[in-house]
């Protein structure tokens, strides 16, 4: 959770490039981070808050996340993220294409549905 109080909000779309590195030394487009806030990466969300209007996060928000991403990505058991640490629900549109995939792999192993 950001601690308005202790960190300062930031709107999504007046984040520092340098706060946010992308591929080839360009920024990460704004279509990212708000993916990274509704769908996560590797069941870790980015924390924002929406302040009039305008939805925030934080450079330590930012932090946090790129840490969480690290060690939910990390091989090493000691370095994953706790249990507890529910992974972000999947969308219909997820779903429809993991139902695509299953249907072209059943026709192609000649099980036609």
């Amino acid at each position: 959770m950001i601690d308005t109080i202790a960190e300062k909000p930031i709107p999504l779309d007046l984040i520092p490039p340098e706060a946010i590195p992308g591929r080839g030394g360009k920024p990460v487009h704004q279509v990212t981070l708000s993916l990274w806030y509704r769908r996560g990466v590797r069941g870790v969300r980015l924390e924002t808050i929406m302040i009039g209007g305008r939805r925030c996060t934080s450079i330590e928000a930012l932090n946090r996340f790129y840490q969480a991403v690290s060690q939910a990505r990390s091989p090493h058991p000691s370095h994953r993220l706790p249990a507890d640490a529910a992974p972000s629900p999947r969308t219909g549109r997820d779903r429809s294409k993991a139902v695509r995939r299953a249907m072209d792999e059943l026709g192609k192993r000649g099980a036609g549905v």
